[in-house]
C-alpha cells in the first residue's frame, strides 16, 4: 500500500488505523457505503510503530458518502496537515467544541462540505471561519442549525465585511438525498 496515491473503500469492517499505517502516501481517500471503525487495541499496537509520525502526511482530498463516526473523522483530520478538501455525507454530533478541537489541523482546508449536520450552529460556523484561513467553499447550510432568523444574514454580512471569497453551499431542499450530495463530489473512480 505504500505506493497508493488514491484509495476507494466500499466495504465495512476495516480499521482506519490499518489504512493510515499501510497507505502513508495517500493523496485522495474515498470511503463509500460502509464506515470504518477505530479499534483501540489496534491503535495501541500501531502507536508503537508510528510514534510521533503524522498518519496521513500527504492526504489532500477526503470524500465520505456514508454516515461517519466522529472518532474516525477526528483521527484522520488531526493527522492530515495537507487536507484541502473534505466532503462528508453525514456526521452526527458536530458542535462548536468539536470544531474548536479540530480546526487547528485545518489550516490548508479550502472546501468543507458536510451534507447532513443538523447540530452545526452559527457559533460552530464562526469557529470554522475564524480558524480556516484558506476556506473557499462551505456548506450545506440547509442542513445546519441556523434557526434564528438573522443567522444567515449575519453570516453573509461577516463574509462581506472580511472580504472573504467564500462560496456558501445551500441545497435549498429538506428532501435532499445522496444523489444531490454525489453532484458535489469531485473524486469519481471506477472499480
Amino acid at each position: 500500500g505504500k505506493q497508493l496515491k488514491g484509495l476507494k473503500i466500499q466495504c465495512g469492517g476495516f480499521d482506519i488505523m490499518d489504512v493510515a499505517v499501510n497507505c502513508p502516501n495517500l493523496v485522495s481517500l474515498i470511503i463509500q457505503k460502509e464506515c470504518p471503525f477505530l479499534n483501540v487495541s489496534s491503535r495501541t499496537r500501531h502507536e508503537r510503530i508510528i510514534s510521533n509520525k503524522v498518519l496521513f502526511p500527504c492526504l489532500q482530498h477526503l470524500e465520505i458518502t456514508c454516515s461517519f463516526p466522529k472518532s474516525c473523522f477526528g483521527l484522520i483530520i488531526s493527522h492530515a496537515p495537507c487536507l484541502k478538501s473534505i466532503k462528508v455525507f453525514e456526521m452526527p454530533g458536530l458542535r462548536k467544541e468539536t470544531f474548536e478541537d479540530w480546526c487547528c489541523h485545518l489550516q490548508n482546508l479550502e472546501t468543507l462540505i458536510i451534507f447532513r449536520a443538523p447540530e452545526i450552529n452559527r457559533e460552530a460556523i464562526d469557529v470554522i471561519l475564524d480558524s480556516c484561513p484558506s476556506l473557499q467553499k462551505l456548506g450545506d447550510f440547509h442542513s445546519f442549525d441556523l434557526r434564528r432568523p438573522n443567522d444567515m444574514k449575519k453570516l453573509q454580512q461577516k463574509i462581506r465585511e472580511e472580504g472573504w471569497k467564500l462560496a456558501l453551499i445551500d441545497s435549498q431542499s429538506a428532501h435532499s438525498d445522496e444523489k444531490d450530495f454525489n453532484k458535489l463530489l469531485s473524486l469519481h473512480w471506477s472499480h
